[in-house]
């Protein structure tokens, strides 16, 4: 398209398919913490069961917080490229599938982000915890 606002440079090229690359080991880590927080035993006792809770779903939020900055970021690259230009990448062929890629899972993301963020704010009230100390200090009063 001609007139378009789409940038053509290689600088732009080359910055997406590094933030690409990034964010798929991002994604990568992100799964190996899922894995790891979901096949670690849990404590039996049920204080030291929901501490450790509270340290799961706080880890799985900063995991998730991260991706979630790292997927923004390539879509915001991705809307600098021609939508036609090839991606170096095994998984993409285009800067389009790319911005696809990103319409389904930036969602995504940010509802899991919500939900963890509910089920830890949960938790945190029900023990009466401060979520600013965590479960290891008492409630100020």
């Amino acid at each position: 398209m001609s007139g378009t606002t789409r940038g053509s440079g290689a600088n732009g090229d080359t910055a997406l398919l590094d933030v690409v690359t990034r964010t798929l080991r991002v994604v990568e880590a992100d799964a190996a913490i899922w894995v790891d927080s979901h096949r670690a035993p849990m404590p039996s006792d049920p204080l030291a069961h929901d501490r450790e809770r509270v340290r799961r779903l706080s880890r799985l939020i900063a995991a998730n917080s991260m991706l979630a900055f790292h997927l923004d970021l390539v879509r915001r690259l991705s809307l600098a490229v021609p939508l036609e230009r090839p991606v170096a990448d095994q998984l993409f062929g285009t800067v389009g599938e790319v911005l696809t890629w990103c319409s389904y899972a930036i969602p995504a993301v940010e509802e899991l982000h919500r939900r963890l963020g509910d089920d830890l704010r949960a938790l945190l009230a029900a023990r009466g915890w401060d979520a600013d100390e965590g479960p290891d200090q008492p409630r100020h009063r």
